[in-house]
């Protein structure tokens, strides 16, 4: 499933910012971009790995410098993009919706599982695999 990653949720969020039907919850569509590009952070820069991305019966390893270099056009380019055209005139909203979103997702998904994170003091031992499994079929 490709709506297990936040990342894609927050590209429907901009869709619908953009097309006009969101404008009045551009604060809180602001912090989800900002969440999506701290959370890149996390798992391309402080926890990286390489991607496998499977199509059909095609396997691409992504691998860095390619993988950072998307990350950067997928996750921070967008951000980017909301900042420079960020209306100042609209007042900020109450971030009630950003914590609609969020719970929703949490409820749907457990990001632990869904980018392979774990949080113990001991090494992986699932080290030397892909970081995430991205299956587009």
């Amino acid at each position: 499933m490709i709506f297990n990653f936040f990342t894609h949720w927050g590209y429907i969020l901009l869709i619908l910012y953009y097309i006009g039907l969101l404008r009045r919850f551009q604060y809180s569509i602001l912090l989800l971009l900002i969440l999506i590009s701290c959370g890149s952070l996390f798992i391309n820069y402080i926890n990286p790995r390489y991607f496998m991305i499977i199509y059909k019966k095609i396997k691409y390893k992504l691998n860095p410098p390619v993988s950072l270099y998307l990350d950067v056009l997928m996750h921070h380019l967008p951000l980017i993009i909301f900042l420079v055209y960020y209306d100042i005139k609209i007042p900020r909203d109450n971030l009630i919706f950003a914590f609609v979103i969020i719970t929703m997702y949490l409820l749907l998904y457990n990001p632990f599982k869904v980018y392979d994170i774990t949080i113990s003091k001991k090494p992986s031992s699932r080290k030397n695999l892909y970081n995430k499994l991205i299956n587009l079929n």
